[in-house]
């Protein structure tokens, strides 16, 4: 009987202050106890989810029945206590997923809940500006380090993992539908996440106070811990939460009865029923069909691309009429002489008498052009009238050497004067 003590002791005396909120049952808000390992949560929580296996995480768990496009802390409220801002959950699994470990946006099977074993009044980081407040699950690299200082870098922060709401509604009831997710509020809000250790007992300050009452819509709901430490001898009980002392104790829990939240006054839609498919399919059966729908969509553009070449085609057949006679293709003269200029020619090789004459032999080039053939005519004259020279003066020569060498004193020397005898008379 010693849990129901506890229970009744400290559980049941720090109620949230004012009663019954819009219709809801009274809701336990206590301190936690901290664990010396994760797997207590094993068997409270496999009612309500799954648990798999992911590196470098090791076991996380996920929901079993949520709504598409779920995240964490988007159904519940907001209480204000000695120890910061304390997330009151509307689900039956909010006592341990919500105050105990971190939360990690997986691409399968979508938010995943890495255990903890130190508890908080929600582990959370902050943005705010004059007109919203923020809010993002921690991921599971934000530890408390040495020295009481807990590691935290707005960089390890999505900015589609924030949800806000506007001032004047952060204490009104918060699902899924009231909050905003928009990327272009992050970046102007301001990072204002302060979480530190009082008395081995986590704070996480969050937006003040003072300026929430100030413009709130809804009575900012306060719970005073130290209050009742004193009403216990002046010292703060940890509460074991009631599901793990059940597990404990080898029994089933009986969750109490929780009335349904009313639906804000903004909310004009109804909200849809919980689906009964897990996270993991879901995400699938979407990917799928979005895929489907993409490849389709591909499809009908191919589809009238060509149906839009066909007509097009066809309107030009129409619009030009055919012409019953073919017509003969057009020639043109210089065209044929390049035709009968480029047949090939064959030079023949000249043979000579004189050993000693060269042999002068001509390139065959085809002619591809007037130009070409008129250069290459020219060159062949100027072979030809180079062996002509050489011939006649082979010519000369011989007939040089064939004349007899006897008196020379007929000859004349260049000078037109006679070569006679020059000896006297």
């Amino acid at each position: 009987m010693n849990w129901k003590r506890n229970l009744i002791a400290v559980a049941v005396a720090v109620v949230v202050v004012g009663g019954a909120v819009n219709g809801r049952a009274e809701e336990e808000v206590y301190v936690g106890a901290n664990f010396e390992n994760t797997d207590e949560f094993r068997q409270p929580l496999a009612e309500h989810g799954h648990w798999v296996w992911m590196q470098p995480h090791g076991w996380v768990w996920y929901p079993s029945y949520v709504d598409h496009g779920w995240r964490p802390y988007t159904s519940g409220h907001w209480v204000w206590s000695d120890y910061g801002w304390y997330w009151v959950s509307d689900e039956p699994w909010g006592w341990a997923t919500y105050h105990y470990g971190r939360w990690v946006a997986d691409p399968y099977y979508g938010w995943v809940w890495v255990p903890g074993t130190e508890w908080g009044p929600s582990w959370v980081a902050w943005r705010e500006s004059t007109e919203y407040i923020g809010w993002a699950p921690l991921p599971p690299r934000c530890v408390m380090g040495v020295g009481g200082r807990f590691a935290f870098e707005e960089s390890w922060i999505q900015p589609d993992w924030y949800v806000f709401v506007g001032y004047g509604h952060f204490c009104s009831p918060i699902s899924h539908r009231t909050v905003i997710i928009n990327k272009t509020i992050v970046y102007k809000t301001v990072n204002i996440t302060k979480i530190n250790h009082a008395d081995t007992v986590i704070i996480n300050q969050g937006p003040g106070v003072d300026r929430v009452r100030k413009v709130s819509a809804d009575k900012v709901r306060v719970v005073n811990f130290a209050e009742q430490a004193k009403a216990h001898g002046g010292k703060l009980d940890r509460v074991v939460p009631p599901q793990i002392q059940a597990f404990r104790e080898g029994r089933h829990y009986d969750a109490p009865h929780r009335g349904k939240p009313e639906v804000a006054t903004r909310m004009e839609t109804p909200v849809t029923p919980k689906s009964t498919e897990k996270v993991g399919e879901k995400h699938e059966k979407n990917a799928n069909t979005e895929n489907r729908t993409r490849q389709q969509e591909s499809y009908d553009r191919i589809r009238e691309k060509i149906e839009q070449s066909q007509n097009r085609k066809q309107d030009r057949e129409k619009a030009t009429p055919r012409m019953e006679t073919p017509v003969a293709p057009r020639t043109n003269e210089k065209t044929v002489e390049k035709r009968e200029n480029t047949a090939p020619r064959v030079v023949p090789r000249q043979n000579f008498e004189s050993p000693a004459q060269p042999v002068i032999r001509e390139r065959y080039v085809p002619p591809t052009n007037d130009r070409q053939v008129e250069k290459q005519q020219r060159t062949q004259q100027y072979q030809r009238d180079v062996q002509e020279r050489y011939r006649a003066s082979q010519e000369r020569s011989q007939s040089r050497q064939s004349q007899p060498s006897g008196d020379s004193s007929g000859k004349e020397d260049k000078h037109g004067k006679s070569r006679g005898n020059s000896s006297g008379n």
